[in-house]
C-alpha cells in the first residue's frame, strides 16, 4: 500500500507508470538537470521576494536572490550556467516588476494535505492569493519556467491544480475554484475557473488514479518483481519526454523511443545565447 502521495506522483503516472516506478519504488538517482537548476533559483527568488520591505523590491534585489538560490548544476559549462544565471534575474525582475506595489499574497510555498481514497496526499503551493472576484475565496498559482507557455486548456486539464485546490478547501476550509499557471519569463497568466461540479469531477479522476496506483503498489509487493510483473503493473508509455527520464538506461522501450537528452537540452535555447528571451529587460 502506498504510504503517501503528491500532486507530481499522480501526474507521473498518468505520463507513464514506468517512470513512477523508477522513482518511487525503485527510487533510481535523479539527474541533476539544468532546467531545474533554472526553475528552483527562480521560485526560491519570487518566495523571498515578498519577505523584502517594498522599499528594496528592485531589480538589483531580484538578480540578488536568484544569486542567492543559484547551484551551477546540469549546465554543459560555466559559461553557460553563469548565462542562464542572468537570464533568470531577468525573468524574475520581469515577472515582479508588473505586480502592484501594494499588493501582497495569502502566503507562499505553502504545504499542505488531504486525504483522497484513502492515501494522504501532500503537496507545496508556489502561492496562494484572494480570488478578486469572489470575497473569501483563494486561487492557486503555480510558476513555470519553460519555453512553453501554458495554454487555457493545460489548466483546466492539470490534476495537479485540481488536487491542490481540493487541498486548501479541505485543509483552509476557505472557497478554492479558481486555479492559475504564471509563466514567468513572459508573465502570462494561463487560468481557469472551476464550478463546484468540474472539480469534483476532476478529483474523483484523481481518487480512482490513486486507487489504481496503491493496487499496482500492492500487487508489486507480492509479487516475483520480475521482468513479467514490471510490464504487467508499470508498463512503458514511451513518448518524446523519455530522453530525460531518469530511468532511460534501464528502459528499453523508452531507449527505442529516443536518445537520451543531455542534462541541458531542456532549457528554452540549449545553445545558452538567450536569444529565446531577448526581450527580457
Amino acid at each position: 500500500m502506498v504510504a503517501t502521495l503528491s500532486p507530481s506522483r499522480v501526474e507521473t503516472w498518468t505520463t507513464c507508470p514506468r517512470k513512477f516506478w523508477f522513482s518511487n519504488v525503485a527510487r533510481v538517482p535523479g539527474q541533476t538537470w539544468a532546467h531545474f537548476t533554472v526553475g528552483n533559483a527562480v521560485h526560491r527568488a519570487l518566495r523571498d521576494w515578498f519577505e523584502l520591505p517594498r522599499m528594496s523590491r528592485t531589480r538589483a534585489e531580484a538578480q540578488a536572490l536568484v544569486r542567492r538560490h543559484w547551484r551551477s548544476s546540469g549546465f554543459r559549462d560555466s559559461a553557460q550556467a553563469e548565462h542562464w544565471q542572468g537570464l533568470s534575474g531577468a525573468m524574475v525582475w520581469h515577472y515582479v516588476e508588473g505586480l502592484d506595489p501594494a499588493w501582497e499574497p495569502v502566503s507562499r510555498e505553502r504545504f499542505l494535505g488531504t486525504i483522497m481514497a484513502g492515501v494522504p496526499v501532500n503537496g507545496q503551493i508556489d502561492r496562494l492569493d484572494d480570488d478578486p472576484e469572489e470575497p473569501g475565496a483563494l486561487v492557486v498559482v503555480d510558476y513555470k519556467t519553460g519555453s512553453s507557455v501554458p495554454s487555457t486548456q493545460t489548466v483546466r486539464s492539470s490534476l495537479a491544480l485540481a488536487i491542490y485546490a481540493r487541498i486548501v478547501q479541505d485543509r483552509l476550509r476557505r472557497s478554492c475554484l479558481r486555479v492559475e499557471l504564471h509563466h514567468v519569463p513572459s508573465g502570462t497568466v494561463s487560468s481557469w475557473q472551476h464550478s463546484a461540479e468540474s472539480l469534483e469531477r476532476q478529483c474523483r479522476r484523481v481518487r480512482e488514479l490513486i486507487t489504481e496506483i496503491a493496487s499496482a503498489l500492492s500487487a508489486w509487493a507480492t509479487s516475483a518483481k520480475d521482468q513479467d510483473a514490471l510490464d504487467a503493473l508499470f508498463p512503458a508509455q514511451p513518448s518524446p519526454l523519455c530522453g530525460y527520464c531518469d530511468g532511460w538506461s534501464q528502459c528499453a522501450a523508452g531507449q527505442a523511443r529516443c536518445a537520451q537528452r543531455q542534462p541541458w537540452d531542456a532549457l528554452a535555447d540549449s545553445r545558452g545565447d538567450g536569444a529565446e528571451l531577448e526581450g527580457l529587460p
